[in-house]
């Protein structure tokens, strides 16, 4: 939500000014907390602003707006998930992409747990089971020589 209501808030400001688009920016920030309709709502004002100025500015004000939400769905949200979860951020792109087209929307809602349930399942119940003697060392390891990084010095 916050950094909704930041992007707004920047992306606006050269349109309407600083305190129009403090005021966008505050309300984009909490209508992000209502899913689906909340982005729709908050550009509504914007618009209104945008068509009270004229030009082409509705137009560049509703592909600001488009553009903070794909922003904001495609890269910031699974960023934050990953990180609150502590799974790798293209594991969760890469399970929202895949839930979406099998799932649908809904599919998306759960993609975050259920790649936290597989990563637990695979640590407690395959890593235990068939690689007993492995570190993480180990296979940090072998990820860079598969890689071909160079090892750290400090490590």
């Amino acid at each position: 939500m916050l950094t909704v209501g930041l992007l707004v808030l920047l992306l606006m400001w050269p349109f309407f000014g600083f305190l129009d688009a403090l005021v966008l920016g505050l309300i984009a920030g909490v209508f992000e907390a209502v899913p689906y309709l909340g982005p729709l709502l908050s550009a509504v004002p914007a618009l209104f602003f945008a068509l009270a100025e004229g030009g082409a500015t509705p137009l560049l004000v509703l592909l600001v707006y488009l553009g903070v939400q794909l922003l904001e769905n495609n890269v910031i949200s699974p960023l934050i998930m990953a990180r609150s979860m502590k799974l790798h951020p293209v594991a969760v792109i890469f399970s929202m992409l895949l839930c979406v087209e099998v799932f649908g929307v809904l599919g998306v809602l759960v993609t975050a747990p259920m790649v936290a349930v597989a990563e637990i399942l695979h640590d407690e119940l395959y890593r235990k089971r068939f690689l007993p003697t492995v570190t993480d060392a180990d296979l940090q390891l072998l990820a860079r020589k598969a890689l071909r990084e160079k090892q750290s010095v400090g490590k």
